[in-house]
């Protein structure tokens, strides 16, 4: 006991059996542990929910190491614990393997993660070849506005919707978010959102949606007490804490914790993001690291600029990019698709912007 004292070091942590976890949370079958796991954690956007899909996985692997099916769930589960190079590394092999369309999805979902859009679009291209549906078309909408074409990628939002099916409620419910978001995003009525929380009561991507489409001031659907409500329905969900102001929980979400108190706390941000970036080079984490370096008093501009020439269109980049840049053009982008940014984001703009 001596290191209690200081005098010595610290047992090593005990790592528990996979089996004896799924066994604890009273799972029988790891497989159909691990899966009930994953979706769970979309339904509620709660991360750690993937904690126990690892260890489910990992139990089925222990007992049957080359199945298929866990050996795919596996590199899906990486990919949600944002560890997308070894997602990749697992998933492509297996997806040479055995020409599993739904295998090439987690391989394309690991290479868009990492800035590989080429890449990305190839092997979902693979899927879209063996089987066309909701699924392939809802990662096609993704690639698109990653590229910056939002008609194209709403129109693969469609696609994805009219495949969908309340016989299998939880994709439909995800599909039908996505395309109500984009509408939000284009200052429409979204009754996407209403159906897909009819399909999911209480589905995060949907709650997460429509409470920040009647936050925005500007938008249709404005209504901030009603807002408040659906956000405060997502405890664990930090851009939901964003949005109401409240305080941020690092482990939440690292990426969206340190973009949030980059102003605040440049030094801390640029920690997490170098670390971030080591995992992910998508546009996205790279203005926040520019951002938070633009913080801290360095010159950003050459990685704003480089950013905002992959024409992505997210809210907060192009935020980011108008602020280091002076970019009127990427601040009205921006302010358009206010939904997408914090009241004291859009506020910000304004006032930099003012005529």
């Amino acid at each position: 006991m001596l290191w209690l004292l200081g005098c010595g070091e610290p047992p090593p942590a005990t790592i528990p059996d996979p089996c004896d976890v799924v066994s604890a949370a009273g799972g029988t079958d790891p497989l159909a542990f691990a899966q009930a796991a994953v979706a769970d954690g979309r339904k509620k956007g709660d991360e750690g929910a993937y904690v126990l899909a690892d260890a489910g996985v990992r139990c089925a692997l222990s007992r049957e190491p080359g199945a298929v099916p866990a050996r795919r769930l596996q590199a899906h589960v990486l990919v949600q614990q944002h560890r997308f190079a070894e997602a990749a590394a697992l998933a492509e092999p297996l997806a040479r393997e055995t020409g599993d369309w739904a295998t090439w999805i987690v391989v394309g979902d690991a290479l868009i993660e990492q800035g590989q859009v080429d890449g990305a679009a190839m092997v979902y291209q693979k899927a879209a070849d063996h089987r066309p549906g909701l699924v392939v078309y809802d990662r096609i909408s993704h690639l698109r506005w990653t590229e910056g074409d939002v008609e194209g990628s709403r129109e693969a939002a469609t696609w994805a919707v009219e495949s969908g099916s309340a016989a299998d409620p939880e994709p439909y419910a995800w599909a039908l978010s996505w395309l109500g978001w984009l509408k939000v995003l284009n200052r429409e009525t979204a009754p996407e959102l209403d159906a897909a929380l009819q399909l999911v009561p209480a589905y995060a991507p949907a709650l997460l949606a429509r409470g920040r489409a009647r936050l925005h001031e500007d938008g249709p659907a404005y209504d901030p007490e009603g807002g408040a409500a659906d956000l405060r329905a997502l405890p664990r969900n930090l851009e939901a804490m964003r949005q109401l102001g409240l305080e941020l929980p690092r482990a939440a979400d690292p990426r969206g914790w340190a973009d949030a108190t980059a102003p605040a706390e440049p030094g801390p941000s640029l920690i997490v993001l170098d670390e971030e970036l080591n995992a992910r080079r998508d546009p996205v984490t790279r203005v926040m690291r520019a951002w938070a370096a633009h913080h801290a008093g360095q010159d950003a501009r050459a990685e704003a600029s480089a950013v905002l020439a992959t024409n992505h269109p997210e809210p907060r980049l192009l935020h980011h990019a108008a602020i280091i840049l002076g970019d009127r053009a990427a601040a009205d982008r921006a302010l358009w698709m206010g939904a997408g940014l914090t009241r004291s984001e859009r506020d910000e703009l304004r006032a930099r912007f003012a005529e």
